[in-house]
């Protein structure tokens, strides 16, 4: 367990070394998610993210990523929509099941023109069997959320996320999964 803590450690020190853009904490009953994002580069179209997260939860699960994302506005026809597209180096384990994968994704964020604080985001991110190593032959996460904007620079949310794997020998494990409520922050 105090691999976990060191590995986690290391994320978040990696990610200081860049100038900071934002940081999140997700909480469950049994979990604690920490993600960190940081622009990277310079682009006159559409933004370049590297982001960082680390979970952990009470069944000695932990998972770590590491990505690079390129997000931006959607267009004219559906205002306040942002997609990104990406991918994310993922490393997890669970009791004796190890997983290392490069997966493929994106997240998507629509903000209700009726009403400008509240939003609706999605994220689905997904490693076949030909880029997952170790004890997996896949990976997965998907998580779904509704926030709101109480400052400009900070958003709550609620939602649901779910980090699976299928091992060498087809069994598929849920890393973690449930209901979390938390706190985003841009500076």
């Amino acid at each position: 367990m105090r691999f976990h803590w060191l590995a986690g450690l290391g994320v978040c020190l990696a990610a200081g070394l860049a100038q900071a853009q934002n940081a999140g904490v997700a909480l469950s009953e049994k979990s604690a998610y920490f993600t960190y994002g940081t622009l990277v580069g310079g682009q006159s179209f559409g933004r370049n993210e590297m982001n960082f997260g680390f979970l952990y939860n009470t069944n000695e699960t932990y998972i770590l990523h590491a990505g690079l994302e390129v997000r931006d506005e959607a267009g004219t026809r559906v205002p306040g929509l942002e997609v990104g597209v990406g991918g994310r180096f993922n490393l997890a384990g669970q009791g004796g099941t190890e997983v290392f994968a490069f997966a493929l994704g994106g997240e998507m964020r629509y903000r209700l023109p009726q009403a400008e604080r509240f939003a609706l985001a999605g994220e689905f991110y997904y490693a076949p069997d030909i880029v997952t190593f170790l004890d997996a032959r896949s990976y997965s996460t998907w998580a779904l959320q509704a926030e709101y904007e109480i400052l400009p620079q900070a958003r709550i949310h609620a939602g649901y996320r779910r980090f699976e794997a299928r091992t060498v020998g087809g069994r598929y494990v849920d890393l973690d999964k449930g209901v979390r409520v938390g706190v985003e922050v841009e500076f």
